[in-house]
């Protein structure tokens, strides 16, 4: 009980609900998993394919980019990790 109510007073903050459906945000994990499903999978789960974390990271984030139409961010990540290595 005594790891419950630690639980939930450490993260009190994350769980207004109520606060984030006003502003319009989705509390459920239905679009994430959705998102897993349709963008993730079909890409990282073909046949013969085996990826490093790296690799996986790098494709996933194209991807997630090209479905988002975020293509800008994609090449300021991309800098950004170049000046960081």
């Amino acid at each position: 009980m005594a790891k419950c109510i630690d639980y939930f007073t450490a993260n009190k903050a994350q769980m207004e609900f109520d606060k984030y459906r006003q502003q319009g945000m989705q509390i459920g994990s239905g679009v994430v998993e959705s998102a897993g499903r349709q963008v993730v999978g079909p890409r990282m789960k073909r046949p013969g394919s085996h990826w490093s974390v790296t690799g996986a990271n790098d494709v996933l984030a194209i991807k997630c980019c090209l479905t988002n139409h975020r293509w800008v961010d994609f090449l300021h990540w991309k800098a950004q990790q170049a000046v960081a290595a």
